[in-house]
């Protein structure tokens, strides 16, 4: 798939990331929207280190990522397209337990924050 990408987008480097697993449900035993949210930092760290864009375009909804590459680079672009948000108010709905009510409350309005930095956001739905 990245071959194919790079010959479509005229792309020339591609840099692998070591760190995904860390923003994958499964990681994350307890607490996992925190520590997914934590991982979108460290996979924007180890990005940013890697390479330096002028450009970073987010397909994957890593929202919390967004503030991290404005401080480390703030020339840096950030594009979100978001198909499927990384929590959402429905979300909310469904929770009766009101500590966990309270986290995932935390968890919104903490991402909704941090995709405030995002420089131009696409979404493809009715409800993103």
């Amino acid at each position: 798939q990245v071959k194919d990408s790079n010959k479509s987008y005229s792309l020339n480097q591609i840099y692998p990331i070591e760190t995904l697993y860390i923003i994958e449900e499964k990681t994350w035993s307890r607490l996992t929207l925190l520590g997914q949210a934590l991982g979108h930092i460290v996979l924007a760290n180890e990005a940013l280190n890697t390479f330096v864009p002028d450009i970073l375009i987010d397909t994957h909804g890593l929202g919390f990522s967004y503030l991290w590459v404005k401080l480390m680079s703030p020339k840096t672009k950030v594009i979100s397209y978001t198909h499927y948000p990384f929590i959402q108010k429905n979300m909310l709905a469904r929770v009766t337990f009101k500590p966990k009510l309270l986290y995932y409350k935390v968890i919104y309005w903490l991402y909704s924050q941090f995709g405030r930095h995002a420089d131009l956001v696409f979404a493809n739905s009715n409800w993103t």
